[in-house]
């Protein structure tokens, strides 16, 4: 019979226990067998039928409150841990040892190192020991060691380039130059012409030189590589070339008078500004003829003059004077102000023909230039001609060239032929 088995009998009748015969009532104090909650036949009310009266509810009297007799607190083994096996460490197996896991801080298991490596475990950090790559964090187990560092020039290949090779030192990988004066290129579309030299590829910026002026450096874009200009010395002296422009400053890039140069420019491809023409008085093609030119001044393909009767000879019947006028100028405020053209001037002499240009100074007519006596004029290509007007500066300045015929007997004459009118701060003409 097990240990159970009796404990359990004896719990049911203790009186068998003190080998005596059971009965409804045998300590006389009315309790009924069968009836009694405590299971106790000794009348000591501690739930055991040894009349020991310690209150642990066992009937051995050993006080641990198991029925095995024992004195350890547990049913039957003796080791205290409640299992069974007899070896005090809980598991069961009975072999008395702790538990093992990957955090009890003991190589154990199929641990390579303390807590680390193996099936059950986590990878190692680098210098615990190891069987395999798998074991370690870096997947590198050199001389049963985990390893992050290189084991040979292979695991450097990341540092190859063009001028460098990757070497394994002391298990860190470094650059070591290489190919010294071979041609390379770091890939920069504004950098060329590169060499090696100490591990470095040094080459040349693209020569954008040809982008450079007075307001501009030549720049590369490094999208493609193609040269621009790019605004530069914004707000400094420059000379655009134009020889009307007097106080040229950078913009943005470009040279520009902030007063605008030419106030006026007329090269009569035709009439759109407005000039007032008198008789004889045209505006079209040069054509020769009565010596007139058969080209104008302008260097462009218009061909366009303003003259007393084109390619023909003007008329010897005596008249005052017909003129060419200018429409409306404003130079108001203007410091200098010039009037410059180009004129071929075929002309009989004073008091036959008579030819005068004026300058409206706001209130009267100004004569800047009359032709005499003897000898007439006779211009043999175009000739420049240029005047200060700066004292008769106004909002509503005019010009205008004029002639007449004052005396019978003129001889016959191509008379004006007029082109590129300027008016500017400066002497100069747009046309030159």
């Amino acid at each position: 019979m097990s240990k159970a088995q009796i404990r359990y009998i004896t719990l049911l009748f203790p009186c068998l226990a003190l080998g005596v015969a059971c009965a409804d009532d045998v300590t006389g104090d009315n309790i009924t067998v069968g009836l009694d909650t405590t299971s106790d036949t000794t009348g000591d009310g501690d739930g055991d039928p040894t009349g020991d009266g310690d209150g642990d509810g066992d009937p051995t009297g050993d006080g641990d409150g198991d029925p095995t007799g024992d004195g350890d607190g547990d049913p039957g083994d003796g080791d205290g841990d409640g299992d069974g096996d007899g070896d005090g460490d809980g598991d069961g197996d009975g072999d008395g040892d702790p538990v093992e896991t990957c955090e009890d801080g003991i190589q154990n298991q199929d641990e390579t190192d303390i807590d680390c490596g193996g099936l059950l475990c986590g990878t190692c950090a680098d210098g615990a020991t190891c069987l395999d790559p798998a074991d370690c964090m870096s997947a590198q187990c050199v001389d049963g060691m985990c390893f992050s560092g290189c084991v040979n020039d292979e695991a450097c290949a990341d540092l190859n380039d063009e001028c460098n090779v990757g070497v394994c030192n002391e298990g860190m990988c470094e650059a070591a130059p290489a190919n010294d004066a071979m041609p390379c290129a770091s890939g920069d579309l504004c950098l060329t012409n590169g060499m090696c030299d100490a591990g470095t590829c040094l080459e040349e910026n693209v020569d954008c030189s040809g982008d450079d002026s007075m307001c501009t450096l030549g720049a590369c874009d490094p999208n493609d590589g193609s040269c621009y200009a790019e605004p530069a010395n914004d707000g400094m002296a420059c000379d655009d070339g134009d020889s009307c422009s007097v106080a040229e400053v950078c913009d943005a890039g470009i040279c520009s008078d902030p007063m605008g140069g030419a106030y006026f420019y007329e090269e009569f491809a035709n009439n759109d500004a407005g000039w007032t023409l008198d008789t004889q008085w045209e505006i079209g093609a040069a054509v020769g003829g009565c010596g007139d030119p058969a080209l104008d001044h302008t260097p462009n393909d218009n061909n366009g003059v303003a003259g007393v009767v084109l390619g023909g000879c003007a008329s010897t019947a005596i008249h005052d004077y017909y003129c060419l006028t200018s429409p409306p100028i404003d130079t108001a405020g203007q410091m200098s102000v010039w009037m410059t053209y180009y004129r071929d001037l075929y002309s009989d002499y004073t008091p036959y023909m008579k030819n005068k240009i004026e300058v409206w100074d706001g209130n009267a007519w100004v004569i800047l230039f009359e032709t005499l006596g003897s000898p007439g004029v006779n211009d043999l290509d175009w000739t420049y001609f240029g005047y200060d007007v700066s004292a008769y500066a106004n909002d509503a300045m005019q010009f205008r060239w004029c002639k007449n015929i004052g005396s019978g007997g003129a001889f016959s004459r191509g008379s004006w032929n007029i082109d590129d009118v300027t008016v500017a701060g400066a002497e100069c003409n747009l046309s030159d």
